[in-house]
């Protein structure tokens, strides 16, 4: 899906085809770090006015910062999608902008997540087909990649708990449920293999 400048046109044309605008006033939500641009619309280069909440008369806009009738009010905040208004010239009434801020996403972020899980496929096909040391090769490599990733160190002790090496499957095991305590499948594996283990923590000394 691509995400374009949410550009919403006010034109309200009064007897003479004007704005009857004298005050033009911005708040946004989310407001704070938010700022006001303005250009010319025949125009690329944008100016900034200043930082929302923003109130300023119109006529001050028209003569410092723009010398077309029509221009383009821009709201930006970092993370979220700018938010446009193309406005015309002023008259004697106020005018009242409140922007509602689409967040942005991050299409890198879902793109290096979407790499990570091909790897993961790419490793489980290994331990199905019982080339269990490669499979763990690659995994190992991943969790590099990706450390804040939890079932990356909890197929690594999977995988060393069908190799029959139990420390060396707690230990990932635990890895995994100090990533992410929600990671029930790590917690249960690790609880497991402290008992069967024999290995005292300072929760299971005290039952």
């Amino acid at each position: 899906m691509l995400y374009f400048s949410k550009i919403i046109f006010i034109i309200c044309f009064s007897s003479i085809g004007y704005i009857n605008a004298a005050t033009i006033t911005i708040k946004s939500d989310p407001e704070k770090g938010a700022e006001v641009f303005v250009r010319e619309l025949a125009k690329s280069e944008f100016k900034k006015l200043g930082k929302i909440p923003f109130e300023s008369p119109l006529a001050e806009i028209t003569n410092n910062f723009v010398t077309s009738k029509f221009f383009v009010i821009e709201i930006r905040k970092e993370g979220f999608i700018p938010y446009r208004m193309v406005l015309n010239d002023i008259g004697n009434s106020d005018l009242k902008i409140n922007a509602n801020l689409q967040a942005k996403i991050d299409h890198l972020k879902f793109r290096k997540i979407d790499t990570v899980v091909g790897k993961i496929f790419e490793a489980q096909g290994l331990i199905r087909a019982k080339q269990l040391d490669e499979g763990i090769t690659k995994l190992k490599k991943l969790e590099k990649e990706a450390p804040f990733l939890s079932i990356v160190p909890e197929l690594i002790g999977s995988t060393y708990y069908l190799k029959n090496e139990n420390k060396m499957a707690y230990s990932w095991f635990s890895k995994a449920y100090r990533i992410n305590p929600q990671n029930r499948d790590a917690f249960t594996m690790k609880n497991y293999l402290e008992k069967a283990l024999g290995i005292k923590t300072l929760r299971n000394k005290d039952q």
